[in-house]
């Protein structure tokens, strides 16, 4: 399976998904499964959903470094902002 492809089945009626699918009829499997079980919910949905696009998060060095180069900046800002006021 390639990383990146996989399926989930979800209600919103439900909770978070929590199964990857390897493939499309194991998510309709389940999909029907889950559709299945409960017959004091009649018409509760189950969708089966692929995924498109992935987004992955920085590290946390990342993150940090980040924060401390804007909050240099923003010092920076400050100190020049201070100058500003003095040479008036």
């Amino acid at each position: 399976m390639n990383e990146q492809e996989f399926w989930i089945v979800w209600s919103p009626t439900g909770g978070n998904p929590t199964v990857r699918h390897d493939n499309w009829d194991s998510a309709i499997k389940e999909a029907e499964r889950l559709a299945g079980l409960d017959f004091n919910r009649v018409g509760e949905r189950f969708y089966v959903m692929q995924a498109q696009a992935v987004c992955t998060t920085r590290s946390r060095a990342e993150t940090s470094l980040l924060l401390s180069a804007s909050e240099m900046l923003g010092e920076q800002l400050a100190a020049e902002e201070e100058l500003e006021e003095d040479s008036k």
